[in-house]
């Protein structure tokens, strides 16, 4: 705000705020107010807090391989204990819903999915609470990539010798390619 009174002006900046200071700090601002001859007014706004919903962020992987299984967990905070239904979509296919209920301050509930198709994915967590007075903080996306599986060259001098870490591959459902020394590529 100061950047933009012109320099012969006086200079008068009225702060609207809740008092809680999410970036930055009001004191390291100060002196600089107070050398420029800044006349600062502040009105406290008085900030309702009954019954509040809110979805805090959503944590995910930020790579998945495609057909793997990975989690979805999702932070809310609550200012009351209340019901609520949480739904959490991939683009706009609705993918799981879960009845929830929640207990006053912070709340984590975590998704299961399987990645199904490759790219970048937006993931969307919808809350619907039972009581709520904002509904602009009941919704929150994240994305992931999506990312072909790694495929898996095993190149064995004797036959059998690559049969432990084929149950490994196996298991782990990595796509693999077994061939002989003999059948390796030169580069």
């Amino acid at each position: 705000a100061l950047s933009l009174i012109p320099q012969n002006n006086k200079k008068r900046i009225v702060l609207l705020t809740d008092g809680e200071e999410n970036e930055g700090s009001v004191e390291k601002v100060m002196p600089s107010l107070t050398e420029q001859k800044v006349d600062l007014k502040i009105y406290k706004l008085e900030k309702k807090r009954d019954n509040e919903v809110a979805i805090d962020g959503i944590n995910m992987p930020e790579k998945i391989n495609l057909g793997d299984d990975f989690t979805v967990v999702v932070n809310i905070t609550s200012t009351m204990s209340t019901g609520a239904k949480v739904s959490l979509f991939s683009g706009r296919e609705k993918r799981s819903e879960m009845r929830v209920e929640l207990q006053k301050g912070k709340n984590r509930f975590v998704f299961r999915d399987t990645a199904e198709k490759g790219g970048f994915n937006i993931y969307k967590v919808l809350i619907e609470p039972d009581r709520d007075t904002e509904l602009r903080n009941n919704e929150y996306s994240a994305f992931t990539n999506v990312q072909a599986k790694p495929k898996v060259l095993v190149i064995e001098d004797k036959t059998g010798e690559a049969n432990e870490l084929e149950k490994i591959l196996k298991a782990l459902k990595m796509d693999y390619r077994k061939i002989n020394v003999a059948a390796a590529p030169r580069n």
